[in-house]
C-alpha cells in the first residue's frame, strides 16, 4: 500500500501525540529526521527511502513547529539508574 506525502506528514503529527500520550519525549522523533537530513544523498538506502517521503528538511521544520522545546527526557528512575551504572567498575578487558 502507498501513501502519499500528505499521508506521511499527517503520520509524523500523530506519531508526536502517540509518544507524549506515552509519556515519552517527541523530540527524539526530530533528531531521527534530522539523521535523514544528514545522510540524505550520501546513503543510497536513504535515498531509496526518501523518494517516497516528504523531504526530510520539510519534516525537520515541521516537527520543530509541532514539537517545541522543552519536555523532559528522562525520569528520576532513569537518572537514578543511570548514577548507579557510572559508579560501577569499567568492564574487564576482552581477550584478543
Amino acid at each position: 500500500m502507498k501513501f502519499s506525502r500528505d499521508d506521511e506528514r499527517e503520520a509524523d503529527a500523530v506519531g508526536v501525540q502517540i509518544m507524549r500520550r506515552a509519556g515519552w519525549d517527541a523530540r527524539g522523533m526530530l533528531e531521527f529526521m534530522e539523521i535523514l537530513r544528514a545522510k540524505e544523498g550520501r546513503d543510497p538506502g536513504v535515498a531509496i527511502f526518501l523518494s517516497t517521503h516528504p523531504a526530510p528538511a520539510d519534516r525537520v521544520a515541521r516537527l520543530r513547529s509541532i514539537v517545541g522545546g522543552g519536555g523532559r527526557r528522562d525520569t528520576d528512575a532513569f537518572r537514578r539508574i543511570r548514577a548507579e551504572l557510572a559508579r560501577m567498575p569499567p568492564a574487564p578487558a576482552m581477550p584478543r
